[in-house]
């Protein structure tokens, strides 16, 4: 309890009792100061209750840090909610009182505070004791009628704001900043009359905060507003013109949100009045409007982060009040010195001359920040001189400015210029300048030397770098930060003492030409954190003296040819980068440790990375060694790997050493990679630990072996990846007769029963032999040694025991295959070695590289075990690690695993066939660390979800991807509090993520793709109020503060404050929505793990706001979502360098930021968007061009909408593959003489001829562009080539012997074939196209096609499958024969001039000449002549395509000879066109018979005749024998009726045309059963009868066309009105036939029908006025019938392009309106009671005279 005051001052009588009153009642409100004045009043009783609602709603103790009251004091705390007493407002000189709520001397209240921040109390600002109570505004606070005055700054209100703020009718001020509400502004806020003040500033950087829009109109914000402050909050929609023109308006700042829409620019669109305004950070477009000269008292104006472009108006010059402005990282364009000359377009010419020569200062004389930076401004700055004399910051960094000579006369305090257009020397731009404080003018073309006097004059940062200054250091004392890295300084550094300062915090020259020794004068800047003198020409030792720099954290002193010893020269350094570490003993405390080619030699000791703490105990030297990163290759040190096993989330390269013994078990934790080859390493991959702590992550999976290198190693290790992990012998130890009976079970199960023991005889000794010597000895021999008497169990292959008998390892490995990518593909043969030793491969593919099966070769061959998992397993209860994966095993889990009450590890992984759900009782596996269940079949749940059963806390990995799991992933997902690696990939589970997730603080690896989630991604960076620091605060909560933080609202933390370990995120493949920027949401945790290095978010319904800080992964795939935000706002003006970035599949607009291709250094995908503008060139300052490429390998912007001309530093940079394709780029083509491998530019305007082909280029795709001229020789690495549809006129010789592909079609090419035959060297061709273009000439295969088989008479498997297509051109001659024994499988010779028969193709013997498989023969459109013969499709055995239509063939249909049985296998002749020839005879139903397979049939304009043979029945009616979907028997001679069973045997028919021919009889009932049926033409025969209901079985039919035939009989059975092709229908024509009656009503429920033909029929009656109303109707001939009556007056007003044919009727009545501009031939001859336009006009008939 607080203590009473000793005494009290004489008071009046009335306030002492009141004070007496309030100290002693237990209910007492709030703290009394002694206080003669009379301070307290009574709260009056209309307040009091709602006063007490507001206290209990709000943050506990929230007003009595104001008083100082010992927060233990639970009770007193208690009390103070039985509000009754208030302060006095406004209060007397004397009164003291301390509350924060005030009172009118009626005890109304008017005025309530509270500000924790102000005080120096907990808030949000200072972590509120670790997280924020809860708290929210009650709606009782709209019950307090005379509240004047709410202040809650930074106090923990969460939620909604509520509604009744809006019945505060004398609110002045609603000043709520730095709370965490949310959902929308109440509505009719800004309309309280009394309203002054409103500040909702939401906590910075939440991603939370107030959301909906603002309201906009005359009458939204009323004219007593002063301030309106609501930044960093999710407000939306337009920008409410009304607010800026409240005339009393002051102040406005609504930066952070998400605010659309343009700037006011019309006149009086601004209050003169307002001061401030902050719009920053939305999305506001358009250009500055010269309306922003209207607020003449403005001081603060910033509009940056934004998308204006445009120029600086001219109006701008009239804002002299101005001292901040901002326009910073927007697209505005234009002059920078427009600025100078900003005045009225008014102004007379003598004061638009005296503005510009005035300056910046001139116009702007109070101006004191200036942002102009990240725009695309150009022009010379020295044109802003003179500046403002107060101006203290000028950033106008990141634009295409230039300098003049004497630009620079200035006196701010901060000067950045860098990334721009600015060269010439340095001296001449700098002289007679006031130094700034901060200068920066990095990333320019500064050359000259560098001033004597800059350095000293620059007092805090100088940044020279990335320039092309030369000349030497003379001075480095001055600033505190000096970076003059990559420049073309010379000469030794400064020895004096006078040259360097104490107060020198970084100092960076590296990338020079500094020669000479290190001075030891160094030492003179003590507070030298980072030195980098990297990538010089330094000689000698390091100085020792060194060691005096205590605050030393990094030391990159790497490419330079210096001596050591000197390491302890720079022991206190986290990072060393050196090339030279002779003799050393390498520091501890490590951070990055860099010394490859160091000549260090001797055994590195085994606590190198250990160090003595105060206690004398050994201890970790930083951090447990995480995030280290050492690299010491190509060394001669020796010993074993012990010390580097305490390395976490690092990387390291101990390649090329003389590293002996054994891996440890601390390698498989989850570096980030590891490379250890060309050692002498032994022995097994990691020696298991047997105990209680045995660990098995990481490279145990198959996917993660690409991250560990350990070839060329010693014989040991050569052998199988599983061996390694094989338990280690147990000589001399006896299992127990149970457990070996347990095995012998065990055995028998895997095997698949009793009789895998008899299969092989070897013993295990000669097994393990056999195994060691990478033999293929099945595992039915090596199990079955199991049996062997003489040798005990623990000496049985893949057993191990512990010391005292018991069975505690059980490793089976089988063979795996590893889906690796590039640049890790071990041992390819297109890889390179790089410069490091690592392989860089290059794939065929334009897109993404394909996978690289590589087998690791396992334990013993053949196909593994193929048995079941035994139930006896739980008997083994000592057994801690169990292993049988990558095998066939089948079956369930038994249910006794959940008995290995000792089982650290299980893996039963790649076993497929494994099926059932998952024991729950193996999740709570007390010891377990490693569960792995990936690739089986199980079903069920992923994670059981019981509340009786606990989950196990030591599970470290859990893998139970690629099955067929189900189900959403269960809350209880959170207990599992020790994951580290978390795999639920590729299986079926729904719903959404549970926010549990975020308890697994401790993830490195999260894969949860391939499943159909939902829900928001914002759930991975959300804990539910203070959990992402629940486990650090667990201890010290007591039940009820626990209870209540769980309760609390959840909190956007960002992936950073979540998970913040983890490495690896895949979400993709799934359904998720939401921003995927709130995973990088700033707030007190990092925006993004520390150590996150890839982030695939791909294939789901993903957006993306700009301006996240979440490009830090080195992969991120954000690839086929929604993110339509353009793509320059998305990644704009942010400095990041990632690997791999991919954005294609998405609706992102705009240009593409130019920066962008700096800053990937792999692969760049922004394919498939809506990007336009010019494609931006790679900025590469003049003395960066000779040096590596610094753009992506590989770019892919296709298709978008990108124009202009090609950058040829583009071409020239890129080595990997380029991908243009799809745009609108023109031009001409620059040269291709890069290292570029492959390039796509097809489908853009570019033209001119085509340069000579890079030699390095693989793949060249540059067709559908205007090119022309002749096509250059290809050099021999050359293998794809894509030239179509261009303007090339000619082919030169190619010599590219690689060449698999070329494509030359759609060209102007004439002359004969190029000569491609095996004399030209080109042997691996497979798809060859010269078609649509003009070669003539015969052909001879021998010399043109490279097609001929080997000696042996078959095709390599290079040839196989090839493809020539040669259609469309002139060529003459003969087919020659040689086709049919090539190696073509497709040959396209249509459309030429050939001529004379078909070659004959001859069955060979197999050794002779065996025929080669002809899949595809297209010979149509020549002038081929004869007979074609039955060899032709029995010989070709797999013909699947012939097309010979077209010709001049003659005699009957090819058929096989009958007799013979073949099978439908034999002929697999699918399409067969033989129209257009002059063939004879009948069509056999032998044709149908042989080829089964026949889906395409056209014998059309032909001479056949006789009978349509019935198709043959299948085995039953629901699997009819032929697959035909198209038959064309069309312009024949065939007659005789259609048979009954042609459609309902052929239920795949979609297309039947009998056409033209002699055919008789009525039509068949079972062509209204063809339910595939899409169009029937059964015109120009003979056919009679009554039409059926065709429409009955056919809801597909679109075209229906019977015209002249002779059926007769009324149209209603045809169309009747419940047809099922109502909405189908497209086309019917029923002209000249007898068909009689009335044209049915049901017509107009046929509203999809183009054209309607029913002319030259027996049809009366009158028109249905129903036709009118189909829309769609486009012809409608209704001409000589019988029709009478008048036309429907609406008739052709749905359909006005519609073309009527009514001639030949007797129609009466006017024409109407809508068929008036018809011709006569329209209406006549016929119709003689028709009148109007275009007839002769109606008669009016004359009035009757009425005689009286």
């Amino acid at each position: 309890m607080a203590s009473f005051p000793r005494s009290l001052p004489a008071l009046p009588p009335f306030l002492s009792l009141l004070a007496l009153v309030a100290l002693l009642s237990p209910c007492r409100a709030f703290t009394v100061a002694p206080d003669p004045g009379g301070c307290v009043v009574a709260i009056a009783d209309s307040d009091r209750d709602a006063m007490r609602a507001v206290f209990a709603a709000l943050p506990a103790g929230l007003f009595f840090w104001h008083d100082g009251v010992d927060e233990s004091d639970s009770a007193f705390f208690d009390a103070h909610r039985n509000v009754s007493f208030c302060c006095v407002h406004p209060r007397p000189a004397s009164c003291r009182c301390g509350s924060a709520i005030r009172c009118a001397p009626d005890g109304r209240i008017t005025r309530i505070f509270s500000d924790p921040s102000r005080y120096d109390m907990p808030g949000p600002a200072g972590n509120w004791g670790g997280s924020c109570p809860p708290g929210a505004l009650s709606p009782a606070i709209g019950d307090l009628a005379e509240l004047s005055s709410l202040v809650f700054r930074h106090s923990c209100l969460a939620g909604d704001l509520p509604d009744s703020v809006t019945r505060l009718q004398k609110l002045t001020e609603l000043d709520m900043p730095e709370n965490d509400f949310s959902g929308p502004i109440p509505p009719g806020l800004f309309r309280l009359l009394a309203l002054r003040l409103v500040d909702l500033t939401a906590i910075g950087g939440g991603g939370g905060g107030l959301t909906g829009s603002l309201p906009d109109g005359p009458d939204a914000f009323l004219p007593s507003l002063e301030a309106v402050l609501l930044s960093n909050n999710t407000l939306s929609g337009d920008l409410p013109h009304a607010l800026l023109r409240a005339p009393a308006l002051r102040e406005v700042r609504l930066q952070g949100n998400n605010l659309t829409g343009e700037l006011p620019g019309e006149a009086g669109a601004y209050s003169q009045s307002i001061q401030a305004l902050s719009l920053r950070g939305n999305s506001l477009s358009g250009a500055v409007p010269s309306a922003l000269a209207e607020m003449t008292a403005l001081t603060e104006l910033d509009l940056g982060m934004n998308r204006l472009t445009g120029s600086f108006p001219g109006s701008m010059g009239s804002l002299a009040s101005l001292a901040h402005l901002a326009l910073d990282q927007n697209r505005l364009q234009g002059d920078l010195t427009a600025l100078t000359a900003a005045v009225d377009s008014n102004a007379s010419a003598p004061a638009a001359a005296a503005a510009a020569s005035a300056g910046l200062g001139g116009l702007f004389p109070r101006l004191t920040w200036l942002d102009v930076s990240s725009n695309q401004l150009s022009g010379d700055a020295a044109a802003l001189a003179p500046l403002p004399w107060g101006l203290s910051y000028l950033n106008a960094s990141r634009n295409n400015l230039t300098c003049g000579p004497g630009c620079m006369l200035w006196s701010p305090r901060v000067v950045d210029l860098s990334h721009n257009r600015i060269s010439g020397a340095l001296q001449d731009i700098v002289s007679n300048a006031t130094y700034p404080s901060v200068l920066r003018l990095a990333h320019n073309q500064l050359s000259g030397s560098i001033p004597a006097g800059l350095v000293a004059a620059v007092r805090r940062e100088l940044d020279l770098s990335h320039n092309l200054l030369t000349g030497t250091i003379t001075h480095l004392a001055g600033p505190r930060r000096i970076d003059m890295s990559h420049n073309n300084l010379t000469g030794d550094l400064p020895g004096g003492a006078e040259a360097y300062s104490w107060r020198l915090r970084a100092l960076s020259l590296r990338s020079n030409s500094l020669a000479g020794a290190i001075p030891a004068t160094l030492t003179i800047m003590a507070s030298l954190t980072h030195l980098d003198l990297g990538s010089n020409q330094l000689t000698g030792a390091v100085p020792a003296a060194l060691s005096s720099l205590k605050l030393l954290d990094v030391a990159r002193l790497d490419g330079n040819a210096l001596t050591g010893p000197f390491c302890q020269a720079l022991l206190p350094a986290r990072e060393l980068w050196e090339n030279s570490l002779h003799g050393c003993t390498l520091p501890a405390q490590l951070r990055v440790l860099s010394a490859p080619h160091a000549g260090l030699k001797g055994s590195v000791p085994a606590d190198l990375f250990l160090q003595v703490d105060g206690t004398g105990r050994k201890a970790m030297g930083y951090d447990d060694a995480a995030g280290m990163h050492v690299n010491l290759n190509q060394n001669s040190l020796s010993g074993s790997l012990k010390a580097f096993s305490v390395i976490r989330q690092g990387s390291l390269d101990l390649s090329h050493n003389n590293f002996s013994g054994s891996i440890p078990e601390a390698f498989f934790s989850p570096l980030l990679r590891a490379d250890v080859r060309f050692n002498q390493l032994a022995g097994p991959l990691f020696a298991a630990r047997r105990d209680k702590h045995a660990t098995f992550r990481g490279y145990d999976n198959p996917e993660d072996w690409e991250r560990l290198r350990m070839s060329n190693n010693g014989a040991a290790m050569a052998g199988a990846v599983g061996a390694g992990f094989l338990p280690a012998p147990s000589p001399g130890v006896q299992a127990s007769a149970a457990e070996t009976a347990v095995l012998l079970a065990v055995r028998d199960a895997l095997l698949g029963g009793a009789g895998g023991r008899a299969a092989g005889g070897a013993d295990g000794a000669a097994a393990g032999a056999a195994v060691a010597d990478g033999g293929n000895s099945s595992w039915a021999a090596l199990l079955s040694s199991w049996g062997e008497s003489s040798s005990s169990a623990c000496a049985w292959y893949g057993v191990g025991c512990t010391a005292d008998g018991h069975v505690d390892t059980l490793h089976l490995l089988g063979d795996q295959t590893v889906t690796l990518h590039a640049p890790f593909v071990p041992d390819s043969p297109e890889c390179d070695f790089d410069a490091y030793g690592d392989r860089s491969c290059v794939h065929d593919s334009l897109s993404s590289p394909p996978p690289v099966p590589f087998f690791l070769k396992g334990l013993p061959g053949g196909n593994g075990l193929s048995g079941s998992l035994s139930a006896a397993l739980g008997q083994l209860t000592r057994l801690t690690s169990l292993r049988i994966s990558h095998h066939t095993l089948s079956g369930s889990l038994p249910a006794s695993l959940s008995l290995l009450s000792r089982l650290v590890s299980l893996d039963l992984s790649s076993n497929r066939h494994l099926s059932g759900a998952i024991p729950p009782a193996l999740y709570a596996l007390s010891s377990l660390q490693e569960l792995n269940l990936r690739e089986n079949n199980l079903t069920g749940a992923c994670i059981p979800d019981n509340s009786s059963l606990i989950l196990s806390p030591s599970l470290e990995s859990l893998d139970v991807g690629m099955n067929t799991l189900s189900g959403p992933i269960p809350a209880s997902i959170g207990s599992l509090t020790s994951l580290c690696h978390l795999a639920l990939d590729h299986n079926r589970l729904q719903g959404s993520m549970p926010g549990q997730l975020g308890a697994l603080w401790m993830l490195r690896d999260l894969q949860l793709q391939g499943n159909a989630l939902q829900g928001d991604i914002s759930t991975l960076a959300t804990a539910a109020g203070p959990a992402a620091e629940a486990t650090a605060a667990a201890s010290a909560a007591s039940a009820a503060s626990a209870a209540s933080a769980a309760s609390s609202a959840p909190v956007l933390w960002g992936l950073g404050g979540v998970f913040p370990l983890l490495t690896s995120l895949d979400v993709s493949s799934n359904q998720l929505s939401g921003d995927v920027g709130t995973l990088a949401t700033y707030n007190d945790p990092p925006p993004s793990p520390m150590h996150l290095s890839f982030l695939n978010a791909s294939h789901n319904n993903l957006s993306c706001s700009p301006y996240r800080y979440l490009w830090t992964a080195a992969v991120i795939d954000l690839s086929h979502n929604r993110i339509s935000e353009p793509l320059e706002d998305l990644v704009y003006g942010l400095d990041f360098s990632m690997t791999v970035l991919r954005l294609s599949h998405n609706q992102m607009p705009g240009d593409i930021y130019g920066r962008l291709f700096e800053a990937v250094s792999e692969e760049l995908d922004l394919s498939h968007n809506l990007l336009t503008g010019l494609l931006p060139e790679p900025y590469f300052p003049p003395y960066l061009r000779s040096q590596p490429v610094t753009v992506p390998g590989s770019i892919n912007v296709a298709h978008n909408q990108l124009s202009g001309p090609i950058p040829a530093l583009l071409l020239e940079r890129v080595t990997g593959e380029l991908d243009l394709s799809h745009n609108l780029l023109n031009g001409t083509l620059p040269p291709l003489n890069g290292t570029l491998r492959a390039i796509n530019l097809a489908h853009n305007q570019l033209g001119g001829a085509i340069p000579v082909l890079s030699t390095h280029l693989q793949r060249c795709d540059l067709s559908h562009n205007q090119l022309e001229g002749g096509i250059p020789e290809a050099h021999q690495g050359l293998q794809h080539l894509n030239l179509s549809w261009n303007r090339l006129s000619s082919i030169g010789a190619l010599q590219a012997v690689s060449l698999s592909a070329l494509d030359v079609s759609h060209n102007a090419i004439t002359g004969a074939l190029p000569a491609l035959g095996e004399s030209s060297g080109i042997t691996r061709l497979t798809y060859l196209d010269l078609s649509f273009n003009a070669f003539n000439g015969t052909i001879v295969l021998e010399k043109h096609l490279p097609f001929a088989p080997q000696a042996s008479g078959t095709c390599s498997a290079v040839q196989s499958g090839a493809e020539v297509w040669l259609g469309h051109n002139a060529l003459t001659g003969s087919v020659p024969g040689s086709v049919f024994s090539s190696c073509l499988a497709l040959l396209d010779l249509s459309h030429n001039q050939l001529s004379g028969p078909i070659p004959e193709p001859t069955q060979g013997s197999s050794q002779s000449s065996p025929l080669l498989p002809l899949s595809h023969l297209d010979l149509s459109y020549n002038q081929l002549a004869g007979n074609i013969s039955s060899a032709l499709v029995t010989s070709l055995t797999a013909l699947t395509h012939l097309n010979l239509s077209h010709n001049q063939l003659s005699g009957p249909i090819p058929i096989p000879p009958q007799g013979t049985s073949q099978k439908s296998s034999v002929f697999p002749l699918s399409l067969l066109d033989l129209s257009s020839n002059r063939l004879t005879g009948n069509i056999s139903n032998a044709l149908l018979v042989s080829f089964t397979a026949l889906t395409h049939l056209n014998l059309s304009h032909n001479q056949l005749s006789g009978p349509i043979p019935n198709p043959p029945q299948g085995s039953s009616q629901s699997s009819p024998l032929l697959p035909l979907s198209q038959l064309d028997l069309s312009y024949n001679l065939l007659s005789g009726a259609i048979p009954p069973l042609l459609a309902s045997s052929l239920s795949s028919l979609a297309h039947l045309s009998l056409r033209s021919n002699l055919l008789s009889g009525s039509l068949p009932l079972s062509l209204t059963l063809a339910p595939a049926l899409t169009h029937l033409d059964l015109s120009r025969n003979k056919l009679k009868g009554s039409l059926p209901a065709l429409c009955r079985g056919h809801q597909r039919l679109a075209t229906l066309l019977l015209s002249s035939n002779a059926f007769s009989g009324p149209l209603s059975s045809l169309l009747f009105p419940s047809s099922p092709c109502t909405s189908s229908l497209l086309s019917l024509n029923i002209s000249s036939n007898q068909l009689s009656g009335s044209l049915p009503s049901s017509l107009s429920r046929f509203t999809a029908l183009h054209s309607l033909v029913a002319a030259r029929n027996r049809m009366s009656g009158s028109i249905p006025a129903g036709v009118a109303s189909l829309k769609a109707l486009q012809a409608l001939d209704l001409s000589w019938n019988g029709l009478s009556g008048a036309i429907p007056a609406l008739l052709r007003a749905a359909a006005p392009s519609l073309h009527v044919q009514l001639a030949g009727n007797a129609l009466s009545g006017s024409v109407p309106q809508p068929l008036s501009d018809l011709p006569l031939s329209c209406f006549r001859p016929g119709n003689p009671k028709l009148c109007g336009k275009p007839l002769l006009a109606c008669k009016k008939s004359k009035p009757r005279k009425v005689r009286w």
